[in-house]
């Protein structure tokens, strides 16, 4: 699943390179050097009335289509905002540091905002009977949303120096595309993919307990069930996302 990098995420159609996680490994301690030590600052009857207007209508039915879409796209992003609302204000980010042995910084709160947005992503994109169109947007809007966050913290922790605050936020949104891909991967095959890619993204390749690698593993795959089994009303009408424990 490929994502828009920050700064251009409202070209929310347009291709973005797939970055491998193996050419990001040199990238990922040059962002934990800056952030590894920063503490964080925690319509459907519509469609009828289009399909039955008489085929002459067509500048009027043209325009009621625009209209319909215009709405639409402004619930979506009203919902994206919320979406991302309820991951940030949502998650209990105490329980995963201290599962997990993570300081209480910037880092480890964006690799567990991360971790939630890509679950959240896989959801919404299942959205829209038109190529996914609706889920697309949804998705991108979240990943906006998430993007202007990041970049509002790493302000604060930053202020001195905005350039290099700017280039580290780059060097994020390239490191976050790549794992995308990793995390697709991992969920789309057995566990012990899914093992490997949390343990090099979210554990940093550090963690030695299979422990709590198979806790964060049943973690996901509880959470992603849980995501596939809410109903469109519950993400886009009333967002609003009840999140598991980690245990």
């Amino acid at each position: 699943m490929n994502i828009l990098r920050p700064f251009v995420c409202r070209n929310l159609l347009r291709n973005t390179v797939k970055i491998s996680l193996s050419a990001n490994s040199a990238l990922i301690n040059i962002t934990k050097d800056f952030y590894g030590n920063q503490r964080s600052f925690l319509p459907y009857s519509t469609a009828k009335m289009l399909s039955s207007m008489p085929s002459n209508d067509g500048i009027l039915k043209k325009i009621v289509k625009k209209f319909v879409k215009q709405n639409t796209k402004s619930k979506l992003l009203s919902a994206g905002v919320l979406l991302y609302e309820n991951i940030a204000d949502g998650i209990n980010y105490g329980e995963f540091f201290s599962e997990f042995g993570m300081k209480d910084a910037f880092n480890s709160w964006f690799l567990v905002t991360e971790l939630h947005v890509w679950m959240l992503a896989c959801r919404v994109m299942q959205e829209g009977s038109n190529n996914n169109e609706d889920g697309r947007f949804l998705r991108n809007c979240i990943v906006e949303t998430m993007w202007s966050d990041v970049q509002t913290r790493s302000k604060k922790l930053g202020s001195d120096n905005p350039s290099f605050t700017r280039k580290q936020v780059t060097i994020l949104s390239e490191q976050f595309q790549a794992c995308l891909i990793s995390y697709d991967e991992g969920l789309s095959f057995d566990d012990k993919a899914l093992a490997s890619a949390l343990w090099r993204r979210f554990l940093e390749a550090e963690c030695g307990d299979f422990v709590k690698l198979e806790t964060l593993v049943r973690y996901v795959r509880r959470t992603a069930q849980m995501l596939d089994n809410l109903e469109r009303d519950q993400l886009v009408s009333s967002p609003k996302i009840e999140w598991l424990p980690l245990k």
